[in-house]
């Protein structure tokens, strides 16, 4: 009977067989030494010439530097993270910033001023280099003028715009219409740097019948009643200000486009302090200035890069120390 089942040894590897085999490997590995050392002092540019040294080594040595090629070149592709752009500009001045008085949601329109802001800022961007994709306004007309004007001087008035009243300015409730240093001087410093600048105290609130009212507005015809405030705080701003962005403006971000958001204020400080993890103290000496962009560079996480710039730095400085002494003036 022949067994099916059998196996066939090999015959014990001479001693020669084995040492020629162990050269080999030893010259491989030499071979790969020595193309490492190579690519390692001399920089080789693509073209037919620079290629023979490649293709006199082995094809072995070959797949391999290839391959360590494709791992170091997709290293450092996925190591690159996208820089996203934020630019926040607060409106031009308005009529009622030069007469000093609480504006919130009154709808006014800019001062000549405050029309010389808009278009300086809209020459600031065109002089960047930066190039807004979609652009964010609220519903009031000054920062609607603001955005216009900019986009005009900049040549960028084909963009898309989106509005909506999340990005108001905070409403001042019984303060709106009233002159804010006449305001200083009836409740003294102490009250009204807690009106106008606290995180979490908001003035009295607006009566119905007040001139100054935005309850019939037809702005806000389509919002449920019940959602239009008669008084905020800072506080109140960031909590209608942040779901807008954080659904609709991060959404865009997110998509590598370039945002450019026209408000105010107080909506654009709260986020700020949103942006900049800013305490509810410190938040307190953070002042805005009109007319000059503001620019966030952010990570695919959408947290600042490095610290927020403006286009003009000199003139934003001055224009927030403006901001700081309003009040001071009748």
């Amino acid at each position: 009977m022949i067994k099916k089942n059998f196996k066939i040894e090999k015959a014990p590897m001479s001693r020669l067989t084995a040492m020629r085999k162990m050269r080999k490997n030893q010259n491989v590995h030499t071979q790969i030494n020595a193309t490492r050392n190579i690519y390692k002092k001399r920089k080789v540019t693509f073209c037919p010439q620079s290629l023979k040294p490649f293709f006199s080594f082995p094809s072995c040595v070959r797949f391999y530097f290839l391959l360590s090629s494709v791992a170091f070149i997709s290293k450092k592709y996925n190591s690159v993270k996208m820089v996203h752009k934020l630019i926040l500009l607060r409106h031009g001045q308005s009529e009622w910033n030069s007469k000093n008085l609480f504006t919130g949601w009154v709808d006014v329109k800019l001062s000549a001023q405050g029309r010389k802001e808009a278009k300086r800022a809209g020459e600031l961007l065109k002089d960047s280099g930066l190039k807004p994709d979609i652009v964010f306004t609220s519903l009031l007309s000054r920062a609607i003028q603001t955005a216009n004007i900019a986009l005009e001087e900049a040549d960028f008035l084909y963009l898309p715009v989106v509005r909506s009243w999340r990005l108001n300015e905070r409403h001042y409730g019984d303060l709106q219409g009233k002159n804010k240093a006449e305001v200083l001087e009836e409740v003294g410093p102490v009250q009204f740097k807690v009106w106008r600048r606290s995180y979490n105290t908001p003035p009295p609130p607006i009566a119905r019948g007040n001139k100054f009212a935005q309850f019939d507005d037809a702005r806000y015809a389509h919002l449920d009643p019940s959602v239009l405030p008669a008084t905020e705080s800072l506080q109140l701003v960031i909590e209608r200000m942040l779901p807008f962005y954080q659904d609709v403006i991060a959404k865009e971000l997110r998509e590598n486009k370039t945002v450019l958001i026209a408000a105010h204020g107080n909506s654009l400080r709260g986020l700020v302090k949103y942006l900049e993890k800013i305490s509810d103290d410190d938040i307190a000496n953070l002042n805005i200035p009109t007319g000059i962009p503001l620019v966030f560079e952010l990570d695919d996480d959408l947290k600042p890069i490095k610290k927020p710039y403006y286009l003009d730095p000199e003139a934003a400085a001055a224009g927030a120390a403006a901001v700081a002494a309003q009040g001071q003036k009748k």
